[in-house]
């Protein structure tokens, strides 16, 4: 009883300072619910995140892009209510903030119209949080675009992928979600795999050629394929036979760095052994070297000049 007849003074303070200064004590509010729900959000993203955490321990695969989505959706929401909670503490605008309220389905099908294309970025931007064709760190190729990158990030709008040159796309997510997409690591733990073409001449050894070929791919530090491995003889060109070979590893970039080497390697190999790689020659004649030589005609002879004898007569 004395807690509660102690408590009543400071209620009546406050009160009292409410109807004094309005103006500040709504201020005073406003502030304190944006603090509030600034707390609120760090503290739900740090959940989210240890959430994550221990889910990817468990499941060992990681969906950043559920993560990420998930937790901008919340953040918003929760930035929203503080916001719309904040408003209302002034009396002024509490029946603006609640009409707003109420026509909020007619203001939503309206803003859908007028941003149509934001809407369907936010849209598929759901869809690939919840079937998750890619993740971040992922090999994709846009096949319609000619895109290939890695998934460096997604937002509610757009996804960014990361190219070979190091740049950066800013791809829609509406784009994300109807395009043809080459995932190389949609399956983790499956090696990848990539074919070694080259061309052997007619008159090399062609079993010593597939022999060499089959050593140099198997003998590769980052080769993790079958052995032995199976050299194909793929078929007879004009300037060669040609071989093929399989390179598998572990991940598309030691396949990248796999195959250029075993490349170098086959070169020289194939040299020190005596097989002969065929390659195009141009051979470029001058045609006066080539076409004989017209006789030249000989030059009419020109007539001799007479000599004119001019006889003088005496008188």
């Amino acid at each position: 009883m004395q807690r509660n007849k102690g408590g009543m003074p400071r209620v009546k303070a406050v009160q009292e300072f409410a109807e004094k200064m309005p103006i500040l004590y709504a201020a005073m509010k406003i502030i304190l619910v944006l603090i509030v729900t600034r707390l609120l959000a760090m503290l739900l993203k740090l959940i989210l995140k240890k959430t994550e955490k221990a889910r990817t321990r468990i499941t060992k695969r990681s969906n950043y892009i559920g993560y990420k989505l998930l937790n901008n959706v919340l953040i918003i929401a929760l930035y929203i209510i503080g916001v719309i909670i904040a408003v209302k503490q002034v009396p002024a605008l509490s029946t603006a903030v609640t009409a707003l309220l109420a026509g909020s389905g007619i203001l939503a099908v309206a803003l859908s119209f007028a941003a149509q294309e934001s809407v369907g970025n936010l849209v598929s931007g759901v869809f690939i949080s919840i079937f998750r064709p890619f993740d971040v760190g992922d090999r994709v190729q846009i096949r319609a675009q000619d895109i290939t990158g890695y998934i460096e990030d997604i937002t509610l709008r757009h996804t960014v992928i990361r190219t070979i040159l190091g740049t950066r796309l800013i791809v829609p997510n509406s784009l994300m979600g109807s395009a043809v997409i080459e995932n190389t690591n949609f399956r983790e733990g499956e090696p990848t795999r990539n074919f070694v073409d080259i061309q052997v001449s007619y008159d090399s050894d062609l079993a010593l050629a597939r022999r060499l070929m089959e050593e140099v791919v198997t003998s590769h530090p980052l080769y993790t394929g079958p052995k032995p491995l199976t050299v194909f003889v793929r078929q007879f060109d004009s300037s060669g036979i040609a071989l093929r070979a399989t390179m598998t590893t572990a991940t598309v970039d030691d396949n990248f760095l796999a195959c250029s080497e075993v490349r170098q390697q086959l070169k020289e190999t194939f040299s020190a052994n005596g097989v002969t790689i065929p390659f195009t020659t141009v051979t470029i004649s001058n045609l006066k070297d080539i076409l004989p030589r017209e006789e030249t005609p000989a030059r009419a002879q020109e007539p001799e000049e007479e000599e004119l004898v001019c006889n003088k007569s005496d008188d």
